[in-house]
């Protein structure tokens, strides 16, 4: 053991014109012996993106020549075999570099100053017996960020074990959950001319630089052939806008269920795996049903949080059993649990869209009270809390990455929804099911989002011609079709208006937009014959037309049930097709646009592999056929297309690492004809998949 211990210092600076008087300084200073020190090394990211190792400087403050074998070492740690190929040498320092560089530092480590100083930057190490660490900061005085890692080894030893400590500060290790501290790169002395101060221990985890926003719109309980965007005749202006933007899903794998959906979506996990083999409501004695994640299951809005994100959760949860929503909790099954900074929305998986019971983080409010004289309505106080959130996190920062989870109670029941967007569908539905389906299916082949030689399936025996029903029947289900179209439409609407939110504040750009139509497809919990009270269907009891018609209100539709899933057969949770569980969704991320994409590691909701197919298929493309129609069997099912933006590595439902950008090819076109006339555009190819060398894991320590 060394008497007096080793440092290794890396100190980093916004400017090279900055880094390099303080190097000069340094060198000075040790030329005259005002301060010892083993070696220092000045390295360069010039704004072309070159990283060189620009000037040395020894023990006996001699630059360019006589490297102590510390220096040398530094310089083989941080960067071989990088140092022969792209990181270049300054010229004071070139002749001699290539001697410390040979095989045994080859699985030393590398790429630490390209990864960890921006162009126009640069950073200074330095290595000194700790005695000496005073004299060497204050030479340093420029440094906006420092990292001193102590040894009591000496020279050469103390980098080997040191050096890649002292550079986590700059680029923190993000494979183990929660990240370390930064240690303290000052010096503390008795008064505070005898100290240099370190602020950027005070701030906790910061994410990466570039790292988006992430907005994920959630539409419940919603089928394939319901929206515009995708053929249906709903409205929905703002998923085609999503559409336009970027990548289309015609096959985003869901379960059957939503709770199993939502556990996966935000964990990237099997829902199994998470526990969720059914609903909250029905937690269970046995492995994978028991409704609770297990801690070793981290999920996706906590691996972000503790990446320096601000996570917020809006509207309906669905993970949380009925038995723990109480204020005795526990409150590890409650949204913060899982990651969330707030949540604010029902914890249930329904609720009344005039009077659902809120929950605000860990406590019940309680039913919300009307405004104006007018009724109280979630779907709009729901966006009005998400984009007053929104504001006060852009208020107190302005830039920092924000991820929100917004899931709408609609399409779920009771369907809720003003007359005025009601009387929007008056007629369009009179001639039934049948019909319906037909003119769906139609429009989907003319969008491309399925293939041309696709044939309908049938009917399910189920649901009786439209032209058997008598006028009665057919008034309640017309009637309940509309009901529930203007209610979709609505939730479109609302999340238009938090895309235009999100734009006035000036994060469209950089926002990673998921929005998916459906966490389990048009369920069949209205039954046959629709319902005006969901909790008859839950309780067994059957209701008869006439038992609807001698109501007011909708809870559930059944015309909806028999037509939503086009072109697939039938609905959840009666569905028996593995189709049932392959719905729409769309995302954007204009940031790609510039040349950068994304790469993003994820999991099957279902099981492994991809969690979507991405198409953005013109009229006669076949490159991704949804295995629901009635075709020959695709001899690569399994295949995917192009994106519409950038070339995109995997479906974005969910994941399972931070992002990491690299060089796109460039981005193609989009279509902006209008919602029945535009074709979905591919550049054809299979999509790679690939995880990035620095991605999260949500292993924690």
């Amino acid at each position: 053991m060394a008497d007096t211990p080793t440092d290794v210092l890396v100190a980093g600076y916004k400017t090279i014109r900055t880094a390099t008087r303080d190097f000069e300084k340094l060198v000075r200073r040790v030329k005259d012996k005002k301060v010892r020190i083993e070696g220092v090394i000045l390295v360069t990211h010039d704004r072309k993106g070159n990283v060189s190792v620009q000037q040395t400087g020894d023990h006996l403050g001699r630059k360019g020549a006589g490297w102590g074998g510390g220096v040398g070492l530094a310089v083989g740690l941080l960067a071989p075999p990088l140092l022969v190929g792209s990181v270049a040498t300054g010229a004071a320092a070139g002749a001699l570099a290539g001697k410390f560089i040979d095989h045994r530092m080859e699985h030393q480590i590398h790429d630490k100053i390209g990864e960890n100083l921006p162009p126009g930057s640069a950073g200074i190490i330095a290595v000194f017996d700790d005695d000496e660490r005073l004299a060497v900061e204050q030479a340093l005085s420029g440094a906006l960020l420092r990292s001193v890692v102590q040894s009591d080894k000496e020279g050469i030893s103390a980098l080997k074990d040191s050096l890649a400590e002292a550079m986590g500060k700059f680029s923190p290790d993000r494979t183990v959950l929660p990240i370390p501290d930064r240690n303290f790169g000052g010096t503390i002395g008795r008064t505070m001319d005898k100290s240099v101060a370190d602020w950027t221990i005070v701030p906790g985890p910061k994410a990466p630089d570039g790292a988006p926003n992430v907005l994920v719109c959630l539409i419940d309980d919603a089928g394939f052939g319901q929206p515009d965007t995708f053929g249906g005749p709903i409205r929905t202006p703002n998923l085609t806008r999503v559409q336009e933007q970027g990548v289309t899903y015609n096959r985003f794998h869901v379960t059957a269920l939503c709770s199993p959906t939502r556990a996966a979506l935000l964990t990237g996990r099997n829902h199994h795996r998470v526990g969720f083999g059914s609903i909250a409501e029905y937690p269970g004695p046995f492995p994978g049903y028991t409704a609770a994640r297990p801690k070793s299951c981290t999920p996706l809005p906590r691996i972000l949080r503790e990446n320096g994100y601000v996570i917020g959760g809006f509207g309906k949860w669905h993970l949380t059993p009925d038995n723990v929503q109480g204020p005795a909790g526990p409150f590890d099954h409650w949204p913060q649990s899982w990651g969330f900074d707030h949540y604010w929305g029902f914890l249930s998986g329904a609720a009344g869209q005039y009077d659902p019971i809120i929950t605000q983080d860990n406590t019940t409010v309680g039913v919300q009270p009307g405004t104006d004289g007018k009724p109280y309505y979630f779907p709009d106080d729901l966006t009005d809390k998400s984009i007053e959130w929104l504001h006060g996190v852009r208020a107190q920062d302005a830039s920092k990455p924000w991820f929100m989870y917004y899931s709408t109670g609609c399409a779920d029941a009771p369907h809720h929804v003003a007359k005025e967007w009601t009387d929007k569908y008056k007629g369009q539905f009179d001639d039934g099911w049948d019909k319906y389906r037909e003119r769906t299916f139609a429009r989907q082949k003319k969008l491309g989002v399925v293939p041309q030689d696709a044939e309908l399936t049938e009917r399910p025996d189920v649901f009786g011609a439209w032209d058997s029903l008598n006028e009665e029947e057919k008034r309640l289900y017309v009637r309940q079709m509309e009901v529930y179209a203007g209610y979709q439409e609505n939730a479109d609407w609302n999340v238009g208006r938090l895309l235009d939110a999100i734009d006035k504040l000036g994060d469209l750009d950089n926002t990673l937009v998921f929005y998916i139509w459906g966490d389990n497809g048009a369920s069949m919990e209205g039954t046959i014959t629709g319902s005006f009270n969901e909790t008859t269907f839950l309780n067994g009891v059957v209701l008869e037309p006439e038992d609807s018609l001698s109501s007011s209100t909708t809870s559930t539709a059944a015309s909806k049930r028999s037509g939503a899933s086009t072109p697939r057969r039938t609905s959840p949770p009666h569905g028996r097709m593995p189709a049932t569980r392959r719905f729409s969704g769309a995302s954007r991320w204009p940031a790609t646009s510039a040349g950068r994409a994304t790469r993003w590691s994820s999991r099957g909701l279902t099981g492994g592999g991809a969690t979507g197919r991405c198409a953005r298929s013109s009229p006669t493309a076949s490159t991704s056929r949804p295995r629901c129609s009635r075709r020959p069997a695709s001899p690569n099912p399994s295949r995917w297309t192009g994106s519409s933006r950038s070339r995109w590595t995997a479906p974005a439902s969910c994941t399972r690492s931070m992002i990491q950008t690299h060089q796109s090819a460039t981005p193609s076109s989009t279509s902006s004809s209008p919602a029945h006339e535009r074709s979905i555009r591919t550049a054809g190819g299979r999509a790679r998949r690939s995880t990035g060398s620095r991605g999260i894991s949500p292993r924690r320590r």
